[in-house]
């Protein structure tokens, strides 16, 4: 037996001793902070063992130095890199190009889009920055950048890796590996484990293959930047009438949207989502409502029409109808509906949507301009606590924006930067050109007396890496439905290095009238989880998450962010917790027992391992809970482990664990089945690599007819280079070069060639037969038992 603190390094070791990455000894360049280097040599090592790496730090941190580091490394060691990002940030990247001298090519999410990269031939390293912007891999730019990628190292840069579901998360780990890669963390097929929901069960693997601190965590480790950030002050939360902001008429605009949607499912559910999108507009502005009911009616008779006539509106007539200028989802909601045109009812749907949108505008349509009970609120914020601060009013729509900058402009310099226009008064500017003014320090570039203003409202289209903060405060007139987005708000104004002491965060939020709102959003929620999905993105699930929230709002925003990013931040912090543990730590079982006064649940943690011949282990992480329920979780036990450093020790015998131990044979033997299974392959089985499976099998019996050893030869090589799941961009290519394949007797060459150029680091081979062995064993008690 051993102390609690003891048996928890134990554990912490255990769980971080297959992530270890040998770091090559380089010299850094000399522009880096401390914290950088720490990231880019750990990038470095991560690249090399996976071949792509997802840089998550906090935003703020400096993670475009990072990549230019990452850059620089790489023309050292005869190589090149070039850097996808959005148009947006283009300036940015140019700007701290020339401050480090390091010369990339820069080609933005667009040009990718339609693959105009000639620059990019030449490149062994892609860094992508906003890098959660390629989630989807069903988009036309997903497509480009999975086959750049193919063959080359990528770093993806994102502070925000999870952002609607893991699926998204999972798109970009495709990027450079396949779903079977990571077996030596016990995890034979990462998209199978993500999309069950067992996320801790991946939390292994994600912080194997990324750098991901917190401010907080980077703080601790490197206490010299503790006052090199601003303090953030979270005013409380301005309060608004939304029954007010509807002229009074907010219950009967709720009823007339409820009608959207009808009892066929697909129709069901494309009206909720509907109803959904509207909802948030609302909240809003009257104006974005007001808009995009109109853009709802015009299209729907727009497309009803031309389906009489049997002209059916292309894909391009759509997006003329709802450009994609905010976060409109209406393009995501409404094309795969209409485009099915298959539900028995669906004139009588059609209908019932249209008369549910103009009730509606008939509603809205007449309320006095300026009469606006929450843009009232904000002027009162903006002439109280934030008075003579330089301010950013963050919206997530277009129409907003238009409406706030037409309200306040009366107050003298006043920007405005959209999707994709930005104003100074009545003259339209560039975006730059507003952003530059709004913040000449922070970016460089000289002050426009003609131009100078202390408010700026704008889209989130400044609200991703953008440095602004020569501003102090940020308010939030919406809140999106990512919480992470809030965080990437903030994190304009709250920077390493801001030349404020103290940063001020505003949100405005409902009060009469909420409890309405929250009503019909559960019957939405309803609706949504009980019907077929149509392919609608982000999740609709998390919509407006923030209405019926248990904590205050600033503590709802922090911990959602926080939920989000800590799968991938348990690696530093365990490492932060224990430091480098002597070799052999985690050899020895620990066991031990403890009580520990903080409030939460008894537990036990069991810490097994498959080792193999040669030492290599998977470690197997358990967690018995009070309730009798078994996790394989090694976020749960990690947890556990962190409240056992500060427990106080009580007296166990080692039979004592004997009951939590064989409650985790059973588990732990399907983990060791699964784990051997997946060494002979994996029966996922991607676009191209099935086509390839299919024609050498045909190529095989070519072979045995005609019995040519020599192809046989190539043909079983190629098939074994195979047993492996693809990265998404490499799968692609090889459908393209299977299907222009000429003579099937070439066909086992060119798909080992394709395979040998571009396959990414392989992991490490797990031969022989491995025993099961006990690492530690934790019993966490709060309060002590009874002698």
């Amino acid at each position: 037996m051993v102390t609690p603190a003891t048996a928890a390094r134990a554990v912490l070791a255990g769980l971080l001793e297959p992530l270890d990455t040998p770091l090559a000894r380089e010299t850094m360049p000399a522009w880096l902070l401390p914290h950088q280097a720490d990231a880019v040599a750990r990038a470095r090592g991560i690249l090399e063992r996976f071949g792509g790496v997802l840089i998550a730090d906090g935003v703020g941190l400096g993670k475009t130095y990072v990549a230019l580091a990452l850059a620089a490394l790489e023309r050292r060691s005869g190589g090149e890199a070039v850097a996808v990002v959005p148009a947006a940030l283009r300036g940015e990247w140019t700007r701290a190009s020339a401050a480090t001298a390091v010369a990339i090519p820069v080609f933005t999410h667009a040009a990718l889009a339609v693959r105009r990269f000639p620059q990019a031939s030449q490149a062994t390293l892609v860094l992508v920055d906003e890098a959660h912007s390629f989630r989807n891999p069903r988009t036309r730019r997903y497509d480009a950048l999975a086959r750049l990628t193919a063959g080359r190292r990528v770093a993806l840069l994102s502070a925000t890796p999870l952002n609607n579901s893991v699926r998204d998360l999972a798109a970009l780990i495709h990027l450079f590996a396949g779903w079977d890669r990571f077996r030596e963390f016990g995890v034979p097929d990462l998209l199978q484990l993500l999309a069950s929901g067992h996320h801790g069960g991946a939390s292994l693997a994600l912080g194997a293959l990324s750098v991901c601190r917190t401010r907080r965590l980077v703080e601790r480790r490197f206490p010299e930047l503790r006052t090199a950030f601003p303090e953030r002050v979270l005013l409380p939360p301005v309060r608004y009438d939304l029954d007010a902001v509807c002229g009074g008429r907010l219950r009967s605009i709720l009823a007339a949207l409820i009608s959207l949607g009808g009892a066929h499912t697909r129709a069901e559910r494309g009206g909720a989502l509907l109803h959904l999108n509207l909802l948030r507009r609302l909240e809003s502005s009257r104006a974005a409502f007001r808009r995009s009911l109109l853009r709802h009616r015009n299209f729907l008779a727009e497309w009803d029409g031309a389906r009489e006539k049997g002209v059916p509106l292309s894909r391009a007539a759509f997006r003329a109808a709802f450009p994609h200028t905010d976060d409109d989802s209406a393009q995501l909601v409404l094309w795969p509906l209409l485009r099915s045109g298959d539900a028995p009812n669906w004139d009588g749907d059609l209908d019932a949507w249209c008369r549910a949108i103009d009730g509606a505008l008939a509603l809205i349509d007449g309320l006095p301009a300026d009469q606006d009970a929450k843009c009232d609120a904000l002027e009162s914020l903006l002439e109280g606590e934030l008075a003579g601060r330089k301010t950013i009013v963050f919206t997530e729509f277009r129409d907003t924006a238009l409406h706030l900058f037409r309200r306040l402009r009366s107050r003298g310099r006043v920007l405005a930067v959209l999707g994709d226009a930005a104003w100074a008064g009545a003259a339209r500017v560039t975006r730059g050109e507003a952003l530059d003014a709004f913040a000449p320090g922070s970016r460089g570039t000289p002050a426009d007396p003609l131009l100078q203003a202390d408010l700026l409202i704008a889209t989130d289209v400044a609200s991703e890496g953008m440095n602004l903060q020569d501003a102090c405060s940020v308010v939030n007139y919406d809140l999106p439905w990512n919480p992470v987005r809030v965080m990437q708000r903030v994190g304009r104004v709250d920077r390493l290095h801001s030349p404020h002491r103290q940063v001020h965060v505003a949100h405005l939020v409902p009060t009469n009238g909420l409890h309405d709102l929250t009503g019909v959003l559960r019957v939405l929620r309803t609706k949504l989880a009980h019907t077929a999905a149509v392919g609608a993105e982000p999740d609709p699930m998390g919509a407006m998450w923030w209405i019926d929230r248990g904590t205050p709002l600033p503590e709802a925003i922090e911990r959602e962010s926080w939920r989000r990013v800590e799968p991938f931040e348990a690696r530093e912090r365990w490492r932060a917790l224990i430091g480098t543990p002597p070799p052999g730590t985690g050899r020895l079982p620990r066991v031990a027992a403890g009580v520990v006064e903080d409030g939460e649940a008894p537990a036990v943690g069991v810490l097994l391992a498959l080792e193999w011949p040669g030492g290599r282990r998977i470690p197997l992480a358990f967690v018995l809970t009070a309730a009798g329920e078994l996790r394989s979780d090694a976020s749960a036990l990690g947890a556990l482990a962190e409240r056992a450093l500060g427990a106080r020790t009580v007296p166990a015998g080692a039979g004592e664990f004997a009951s939590a131990l064989a409650s985790t044979l059973p588990l732990a033997r399907e983990q060791l089945l699964a784990c051997s299974a997946a060494r002979h392959g994996t029966h996922r089985v991607g676009p191209g690599r099935r086509a390839a499976l299919e024609a050498l099998s045909r190529s095989a019996r070519d072979a045995e007819r005609r019995r040519d050893i020599s192809m046989a030869a190539d043909i079983e090589q190629a098939i074994g280079a195979l047993a492996s799941e693809l990265p998404a961009g490499l799968d692609r290519l090889l459908a393209e070069r299977v299907a222009m394949a000429g003579q099937q007797r070439e066909l086992a060459s060119l798909i080992g060639e394709l395979l040998r150029q571009a396959s990414p680091p392989a992991g490490p081979p797990l031969d022989g037969s491995p025993r099961l062995v006990l690492v530690a064993a934790l019993a966490i008690a709060t309060r002590c038992p009874a002698d």
